[in-house]
């Protein structure tokens, strides 16, 4: 079991959870059940703790669309996601990965993330959720239909490493898996990093990705970069950090 994280720096929070004054028609007080992350248009939204999707909707007039994952002793509820961030969530993930990208909640004066924590059946104030501990475990490997092989730690992008970023997109993603690296599986990839879909494996996806495994960021894909996803995908089944 992990600490569970919020999806955003604290330092980005706008409106707490409680009651508070909204200026929309007129102005009137409102019970504030989550916890508002400002941050524009598009931002990827990582999940808080491993956990399974147990809940969604759509054109919701005050949440928009929203999505619910349960994490055993609590769940956490994402509303002001994109139309298609709903069919598109993965039915579970672990702890960080990107489950959608923002949008504009329905009733709301700008885009932003608003986060729920929901303990047993109540909402609770959000700032409470370092404090519990998830008991959902996301299944990797074989038990979930798409284990990631170990690699060579040999700095080459081939086949052999390819084959086994497929198949940990494969999890959650639709992604052959042949060991060619094409316009779909650098899309997947590109969705999961929350860049640009444009199925090139270019500067800004390659920069992205550097980051997440914590190398050196220049936009070129070479050794050292290699090197790092390969440790990655054998010490933690994964393809960033």
């Amino acid at each position: 079991m992990s600490t569970p994280a919020f999806p955003f720096s604290l330092s980005r929070v706008t409106s707490e959870f409680g009651r508070r004054w909204l200026s929309l028609n007129g102005g009137f007080w409102n019970n504030h059940e989550g916890m508002d992350f400002g941050v524009g248009l598009g931002t990827p939204v990582p999940l808080a703790a491993d956990g399974k999707l147990s809940a969604s909707g759509r054109s919701h007039p005050l949440w928009g669309n929203w999505l619910e994952y349960d994490h055993g002793p609590f769940k956490t509820r994402y509303h002001g996601v994109t139309p298609a961030s709903v069919p598109s969530a993965p039915r579970s993930a672990p702890k960080g990965a990107i489950i959608a990208h923002t949008s504009q909640p329905g009733a709301s004066t700008g885009p932003h993330l608003h986060f729920e924590l929901v303990v047993g059946g109540r909402k609770v104030n959000p700032r409470n959720l370092t404090k519990y501990r998830g008991t959902y475990k996301h299944v990797t490997g074989s038990a979930a239909g798409a284990a990631a092989s170990r690699v060579v730690v040999d700095g080459l992008w081939g086949k052999q490493t390819i084959t086994a970023v497929q198949k940990v997109l494969a999890r959650t993603l639709a992604v052959k898996v042949d060991g060619a690296w094409g316009s779909q599986s650098i899309k997947a990839l590109q969705k999961s990093l929350g860049v640009a879909q444009d199925g090139r494996f270019g500067p800004q996806t390659i920069r992205a990705w550097q980051k997440r495994l914590r190398v050196t960021v220049d936009g070129k894909w070479g050794k050292q970069s290699v090197t790092a996803l390969q440790k990655r995908i054998n010490a933690a089944n994964r393809i960033y950090a």
